[in-house]
């Protein structure tokens, strides 16, 4: 092989590990932002379950109240 020639190959063979090397820190900062981005979504998620079932609790309590002043009107007729 011509100098020229294996300097070339040197010279492609480093730019193909430099590429995989960028690769390998993409595919890491990808990884590490979708953890991210999932644990955002479960917190989210937990949050909004807990404002459904405050909501719910509250208005389980009303509802009860209410039945309890109807079956009080109830039995004092």
């Amino acid at each position: 092989m011509e100098k020229g020639q294996e300097e070339m190959k040197d010279r492609t063979e480093k730019g193909q590990e430099e590429m995989k090397k960028g690769q390998v820190e993409m595919k890491a900062e990808l990884e590490k932002r979708m953890e991210q981005g999932q644990a955002e979504m479960k917190k989210g998620q937990e949050e909004m379950k807990n404002q459904i079932q405050s909501h719910v609790e509250s208005q389980v309590g009303e509802i009860k109240d209410h039945a309890n002043i109807c079956t009080c009107k109830i039995a004092t007729y």
